[in-house]
């Protein structure tokens, strides 16, 4: 749900910008991704 309240594509920058300076471990999964071209959420906002 952290990721949800930040938004997808908010997380993917953050992970990229820790991949530049950590390493690859950081990096967006594809899902992720693909989840933040598209608007996607994990949960529901009705699920609460």
């Amino acid at each position: 749900r952290y990721i949800d309240a930040m938004g997808v594509a908010e997380f993917v920058k953050l992970a990229e910008g820790l991949t530049e300076e950590l390493g690859p471990l950081y990096a967006p999964t594809d899902k992720l991704r693909k989840m933040a071209e598209s608007g996607a959420r994990f949960y529901s906002q009705d699920q609460g």
